[in-house]
């Protein structure tokens, strides 16, 4: 099913082909934000957000964290 949305997205607006194929390759069978939830503290990873951290204890102290934008011209060689 998602890889059908992917190809419907992908046919709806003009993007390079070499660069999309080389994203699905390595989206495939990656997984992301396997903990994404991280206590600014003592950085305890986890997959829910918590108010209170269940290692140092500190409560309002998780954040979700963010894979961040590769800037241009990054990993060119596809």
């Amino acid at each position: 099913m998602h890889q059908r949305v992917e190809l419907t997205a992908i046919d709806a607006v003009t993007f390079d082909a070499a660069r999309v194929r080389r994203y699905m390759e390595l989206t495939r069978e990656a997984v992301f934000y396997l903990d994404p939830h991280v206590c600014m503290r003592c950085r305890y990873r986890s997959t829910e957000l918590l108010w209170q951290c269940p290692q140092c204890h500190e409560w309002n102290t998780f954040v979700e964290e963010r894979i961040t934008a590769a800037e241009e011209g990054e990993d060119d060689d596809a």
